[in-house]
């Protein structure tokens, strides 16, 4: 029985807490290379999709003035949601994760891409949302600016 059952697999990607922007960074590209020989081309070009989202929020959150749920959500989708949800995957036998169904009919990789699904479109969501407040706060301005320094004729 050991020959034909395959030892169990141990993955370990969930990231520090205590890590700054660049070590996120460094640590989702990391990521991603060790699991880019274990899972389908779906699979990683998904994480890579949310891997994207968090590298183009990540700095401009990291600013503790700028610190709300959204800024929380994205540190602990690249700590530990998406790490967490890999490593469930990555412990099932390949066979396993691509053909037995488990629940509804899907299987666990149909399961992993819906909540990989899921994390990506709440990443673009929280980008584009950050990037509206942002482009919402320049036109404020710009109308502050407008009144501020609109040129009166003297005789009005």
């Amino acid at each position: 029985g050991v020959v034909i059952t395959p030892r169990q697999r141990e993955y370990h990607l969930k990231l520090s807490q205590e890590m700054d922007v660049e070590a996120i960074h460094r640590s989702l590209e990391e990521l991603v290379a060790k699991i880019r020989k274990h899972v389908a081309p779906e699979i990683v070009d998904k994480v890579e999709s949310i891997k994207q989202s968090i590298g183009a929020i990540l700095p401009q959150i990291a600013d503790a003035s700028r610190a709300d749920e959204a800024a929380f959500n994205v540190r602990q989708t690249a700590l530990s949601y998406l790490p967490e949800t890999l490593e469930g995957y990555l412990r099932l036998p390949p066979a396993f994760a691509r053909f037995h169904t488990i629940k509804d009919g899907k299987t666990p990789k149909q399961i992993l891409l819906e909540q990989l699904d899921l994390m990506d479109e709440r990443m673009k969501q929280i980008v584009s949302d950050f990037h509206r407040n942002d482009a919402d706060r320049l036109l404020a301005h710009g109308r502050f600016l407008e009144s501020k320094f609109r040129q009166t004729s003297l005789f009005d």
